[in-house]
């Protein structure tokens, strides 16, 4: 995502190398760029609002800012905020993140010493690579900068493409770049004397705490809308997309008290069922009910291979859907302020990754291990049928990863609490929500972002709310019919009821799953020719494979090719079939993407460009 980047130490900057490394993070004509340099390197940043970039009153300290928890006015003219940050962010980076509150990276340079911090904020939403090589420390918002640096060899981190097959993300702070660190949540970078080191500045800790409900609903309400104040303050005009859930309809409801101008946009194929709770949502609110046709824009091959030029060899290319769908938005100006939702749930104050009968002590690691691997993606990647697309030695690899890489991470989430439950939360939290719904999250790419349920008040609320208001959603349901009972009247996606017909214990709509089947057999029996949509799968991408035949021949062309460059680990003649497959019928577009997306980073790194 854009961002901040800089290079310290080694050889004087030139022109040359900053245009070549803010070449390859300047995606769009709409995007801004700043950079400042110094004898011991430069600092700069890329993406979509004013400068942010300013000097200490003392002059001595150069700090680089993106994100919203401070306003862009603050950071850019004012040497007081500037001060702020180079005073804290060594001493007291804690204390920096929660004054800061938002979703952030910042980093601070030494005009003297040479001395350089960085941080990520809590969530690790805005995100930080790093590499040391010898004495010089390279930065960036995004690997594909550092294929601006020509001394730096860009090669692929295969652990990556492992974890990618067995988790569908990367875990911990392993990218698909070998030698390049992701900064984890809550972390600072410290490059002192020709030295990188990283510390944690804090680590969440569960401490549920019993409280009258009405006065947990009004307090989370309280948290919550002083957050979207303080996020949103100098935007005009709102951008929300809106689904079949809860976080979008209380984003919608709280931009509606500003009184400001709001767009709002949901998107699904023909079918998709939540495109239609979705714009029931929109008319219960009063908004206009905007509706973006997954299923009949064209599906440029370039979408496909910029989507893989965001995602940098970190997720499937079924993600894509995301930067079809803002490209159809293009009328709408990028300086409206996106609110994106996607944050919604684990760090606020209504969900979490684990069960109530997972809040036990001194559970057995095994066993630890084996209901963190059922819990996501994990259990259905985990076997057989998913490594058969790869080459032995490294479905080999595979296997033998899968449990050893939960485990050694497990340890640092076993101080958040006593009880597994808290500690699985924060394995998730730190894992699937920081790396895979961050990484799939293609908005920040096209739209001036921010993320409204992510701050540090809310995370902290979060961490001491009593578990049983988590569960199911409660409290944020609780909170939705008190504060908002318009965005409460129309049905939830996932159950069928409104909010308030789920707070009165009715039961909800349960898909059948008959139907599925049934689907899937007509399709596979008349070979693809009949076509049928899933109406529980808004992003159809089976369905949208067969049906344009643009997206089906690129696919073909790329993984048809004689020589491919992932040849080592996949096994073309088992992706050859599964093209087959997929052309007569096959429910196999998920496993093709996947592959589809290393071949094209692969690619991309050796070309240094994304369009390749």
């Amino acid at each position: 995502m854009p961002g901040i980047v800089a290079r310290i130490g080694g050889v004087p900057p030139d022109d040359r190398e900053i245009d070549a490394v803010l070449g390859a993070l300047h995606h769009f004509a709409f995007y801004a760029k700043r950079v400042k340099q110094s004898h011991h390197g430069w600092v700069g940043w890329v993406g979509l609002g004013g400068p942010c970039l300013a000097r200490d009153r003392s002059q001595r300290h150069l700090v680089v800012y993106h994100g919203d928890g401070l306003s862009q006015s603050d950071v850019g003219r004012s040497e007081d905020r500037a001060t702020e940050i180079a005073t804290r962010i060594g001493t007291q980076p804690a204390q920096l993140a929660i004054a800061l509150g938002g979703s952030f990276a910042v980093g601070c340079l030494d005009l003297e010493s040479g001395e350089f911090h960085c941080m990520s904020d809590l969530h690790g939403h805005h995100r930080v690579y790093y590499r040391q090589a010898g004495t010089t420390l390279y930065v960036a918002c995004e690997l594909k900068a550092f294929s601006g640096w020509p001394e730096i060899s860009l090669e692929p981190d295969y652990e990556a493409l492992r974890d990618l097959v067995n988790y569908a993300y990367p875990l911990g702070d392993r990218t698909s770049l070998a030698g390049v660190k992701l900064l984890p949540p809550a972390s600072r970078l410290i490059f002192r004397d020709g030295v990188a080191q990283v510390e944690r500045y804090w680590h969440p800790l569960y401490r549920p705490t019993e409280a009258d409900d009405d006065s947990l609903c009004e307090e989370g309400f309280s948290i919550f809308a002083a957050a979207f104040a303080a996020k949103t303050a100098e935007s005009r005009r709102f951008v929300v997309p809106v689904s079949g859930g809860l976080d979008s309809r209380l984003l919608l409801a709280q931009a509606q008290t500003t009184g400001k101008d709001l767009v709002t946009f949901t998107y699904g194929h023909a079918n998709s069922r939540e495109a239609k709770v979705a714009r029931d949502v929109m008319r219960c609110m009063g908004v206009e009910p905007r509706w973006v046709r997954t299923d009949e824009f064209p599906y440029a091959a370039d979408i496909l291979r910029r989507s893989a030029w965001f995602g940098e060899g970190m997720m499937s290319l079924t993600a894509s859907l995301v930067a079809r769908v803002a490209e159809q938005l293009s009328d709408e100006p990028r300086t409206s302020l996106f609110l994106n939702g996607i944050y919604g749930g684990p760090t606020n104050f209504s969900n979490s990754y684990h069960k109530p009968d997972e809040l036990v002590a001194d559970m057995p690691r095994n066993e630890k291990v084996a209901r963190i691997g059922r819990t996501m993606f994990s259990h259905q990647l985990h076997g057989t049928q998913n490594y058969r697309k790869l080459r032995p030695d490294f479905a080999r690899l595979c296997d033998e990863a899968y449990d050893r890489e939960i485990e050694r991470l497990l340890p640092e989430h076993e101080a958040v609490s006593p009880f597994f439950g808290h500690q699985k939360d924060a394995f998730f939290i730190a894992n699937r929500l920081c790396r895979f719904m961050n990484q799939v999250d293609l908005n920040r790419y096209y739209w001036h972002e921010t993320i409204p349920l992510t701050s540090a008040g809310l995370y902290a609320f979060y961490l001491r709310l009593p578990d049983r208001l988590k569960f199911g959603r409660l409290l944020h349901k609780r909170i939705l019919a008190r504060f908002y009972p318009r965005a409460a009247e129309a049905q939830v996606f996932s159950t069928g009821l409104s909010v308030h017909d789920e707070l009165a214990g009715r039961s909800p709509r349960r898909p059948d799953p008959r139907a599925q089947r049934w689907r899937h057999y007509v399709g596979r029996l008349t070979a693809g020719r009949c076509n049928l949509p899933d109406p529980e799968d808004y992003g159809a991408h089976d369905y949208v494979y067969r049906r344009n035949h643009d997206v089906r021949r690129f696919y073909e062309d790329v993984l048809g090719d004689e020589r491919p460059l992932s040849g080592d680990c996949f096994d073309f003649a088992v992706v050859r079939e599964y093209l087959h497959k997929a052309r007569r019928g096959a429910n196999i577009v998920s496993s093709l993407s996947l592959i589809l997306a290393w071949e094209l980073w692969l690619r991309q790194l050796r070309e240094r460009r994304w369009d390749v």
